[in-house]
């Protein structure tokens, strides 16, 4: 039989969240072990009666607000994502900004576009490209939905037929790099700027629309229901980051709407 919902808590499964969620687990006394080295379902010795799962940080977001999940561990951005995909409102909901993970989901360009330094000088040179020569600037990200809407928003409708925007599933930074050429900009996920320098791309000045850290999701049925492991671990958690203020979670004004899923 299948644990219920409220019994799980979800952990990225990859990667440095990965590492850094199996750090603070380990702080807050929620250690999990895994049976086998390829198991996803793990134990936290400390609460019998939970399960860790591990999932990709994207699907996290997905399986909390659908109910599959009662608490899960995933980044900003990520739930962003899942949400702006949604006709209607999830029962997703964030509990808390855990102080890791922090990145920004940036517009770059390459570093031979020496003309465009801003988001208007982008959408510019695009309208431009279209008007000259029928074509329109391709940008790709691995964040559609967040990408779309920023567009929608930015653009306002008067020069977004000069954009086209594709999903990328990974190599990002290289299909922009000036001697590929796949992309006319990306929008990505930054930590250091290392890759984008490595694959001659630059910031642009106002490119950043997000910035994202790991945050502590749940779904908010769950949790008014009450269940005695999932309030322990969650209570654990928020013990170990009571200091970080709301502030730490910035939504910029096109997702403004969006203020909803702050908890409570």
């Amino acid at each position: 039989m299948a644990p219920k919902a409220m019994d799980i808590i979800l952990v990225p499964n990859k990667g440095r969240l990965h590492q850094e969620t199996l750090g603070l687990l380990r702080e807050t006394d929620l250690g999990i072990k895994r049976p086998l080295s390829r198991s996803y379902a793990c134990k936290v010795p400390s609460l019998p009666q939970m399960i860790a799962a591990l999932q990709p940080v994207r699907m996290i977001p997905k399986l909390v607000g659908m109910g599959y999940a009662a608490l899960g561990i995933a980044s900003l951005d990520s739930v962003l994502d899942y949400e702006v995909q949604r006709e209607e409102k999830s029962e997703l909901v964030i509990l808390a900004a855990l102080g890791y993970g922090h990145c920004r989901l940036t517009i770059a360009v390459p570093v031979t576009l020496g003309q465009v330094s801003s988001r208007d000088e982008l959408f510019a040179e695009a309208a431009q490209s279209l008007r000259r020569y029928g074509s329109r600037y391709v940008g790709t990200t691995e964040h559609l939905p967040l990408a779309k809407a920023f567009t929608q928003s930015a653009i306002n409708g008067k020069s977004l037929g000069s954009i086209k925007l594709l999903e990328s599933t990974g190599a990002t930074e290289g299909q922009a790099h000036p001697a590929i050429g796949f992309a006319d900009f990306v929008i990505d996920l930054v930590q250091t700027g290392e890759t984008l320098s490595d694959n001659e791309l630059r910031d642009l000045s106002d490119g950043v629309l997000i910035h994202s850290q790991s945050i502590l999701i749940g779904n908010r049925r769950a949790i008014a229901e009450g269940c005695g492991p999932v309030d322990e671990a969650a209570e654990r958690i928020l013990e170990r980051v009571p200091n970080l203020p709301w502030e730490d979670i910035v939504l910029p004004r096109f997702l403004e709407r969006y203020r909803y899923l702050l908890y409570p």
